[in-house]
């Protein structure tokens, strides 16, 4: 049993039977559809949200087989799986003898993980040859958008080569003081510098005898970790808040939410929206769920009233299920299962479950 399939029981024991195994498969990967996000944010999981985006489905498959065979799952209908009492303990042993890493923050920084942690290798390979005069070197990435980026952030710093380096190294060195030690260790091996190249995660799971997945989980976290620091610390790390210029990290709405979003903040009625934006009423549903999940001051008596709220919550906490279904049947007819998923969201708005 590797990390990766821990990370599977893991999500398998909060759906709770409640959604099918490829709800986790969407998770993992990074789907950016309605339903993944609202059931990350509902069960407590969006902090694994696109935590393993190469994670190819035949791979998922074969390892929901694997699962299987090892008795720590059984199938409870067409692609819905329940943890088993041998799998409960699977995970509960794991997480003895592991420290899974804290800081991950998957929906809150996918959009910006991975041009941040390219951005980062290049430069620190950049500014580590040239504090040596080596101009020539081959780059750790051939992304072009990274690359005309490094270009343009060198022109604009304007530092000499030894003032670029020393500032990079002491702003990695204060940030990463609060970061558990293994984190550090694979999180620097991976960087490339002047006559040397960094290691790859399986380099680095076989020099500490763990496993590939759990090192790129550390390497995640830890750039999740950097990613919270800047934006906490605005004042501070002004070199590596350069890396993150560009990009939107306060609100985590997709970006055809956050376009009906600002829809909404020029107070624009649900009709006018569905005309502007030449959208369904489904699709406007769907923003407005996610926004109801992620937007503090979202009103949700616009939508539902305080009675009909008060009827969802009672309904959904005599069943104890996210399930839509389930608590349509029960409540008022002219109740609408939208009405029911902003009651949902405001709920898990209200009780964020976190990774523990």
């Amino acid at each position: 049993m590797n990390s990766l399939h821990i990370v599977m029981l893991f999500c398998l024991q909060r759906l709770k039977e409640e959604r099918t195994i490829y709800g986790v498969y969407h998770l993992l990967k990074g789907k950016k559809s309605a339903q993944t996000i609202q059931d990350g944010q509902i069960y407590g999981l969006s902090f694994l949200f696109q935590s393993f985006p190469h994670l190819k489905k035949s791979s998922f498959d074969s390892m929901i087989t694997t699962l299987v065979q090892r008795e720590t799952i059984i199938s409870k209908g067409e692609h819905v799986y329940q943890v088993t009492e041998k799998g409960h303990e699977y995970v509960q042993k794991w997480l003895m003898t592991n420290e899974l890493p804290s800081s991950l923050n998957g929906w809150q920084y996918a959009n910006v993980t991975y041009p941040f942690w390219k951005r980062l290798l290049v430069l620190f390979q950049t500014a580590s040859n040239l504090v040596y005069e080596e101009k020539r070197f081959v780059p750790v990435t051939r992304d072009e958008e990274t690359l005309r980026w490094l270009k343009n952030f060198l022109v604009r710093n304007g530092q000499n080569r030894t003032e670029l380096a020393h500032q990079l190294f002491q702003e990695l060195k204060d940030i990463l003081k609060e970061t558990p030690q293994l984190n550090v260790e694979i999180f620097v091996r991976q960087f490339s510098g002047y006559q040397y190249a960094g290691e790859t995660n399986v380099q680095i799971a076989k020099e500490y005898n763990i496993d590939e997945h759990y090192v790129h989980l550390c390497q995640l976290a830890t750039v999740h970790f950097i990613i919270h620091m800047l934006k906490k610390q605005k004042d501070l790390y002004k070199l590596l808040q350069g890396l993150l210029t560009d990009f939107n990290v306060v609100l985590p709405l997709t970006s055809s939410a956050k376009a009906t979003y600002e829809l909404m903040k020029r107070n624009k009625s649900f009709e006018d929206i569905m005309k502007i934006r030449r959208l369904k009423k489904s699709t406007i549903e769907d923003h407005l769920a996610e926004i109801a999940l992620f937007v503090d001051d979202f009103s949700l008596s616009d939508y539902v009233t305080n009675a009909e709220q008060e009827e969802i919550k009672r309904v959904y906490l005599k069943l104890n299920t996210n399930k839509l279904k389930p608590i349509k049947d029960e409540v008022s007819s002219s109740i609408t299962y939208f009405q029911i998923r902003l009651v949902l969201a405001h709920l898990t708005k209200e009780r964020r479950v976190t990774w523990s």
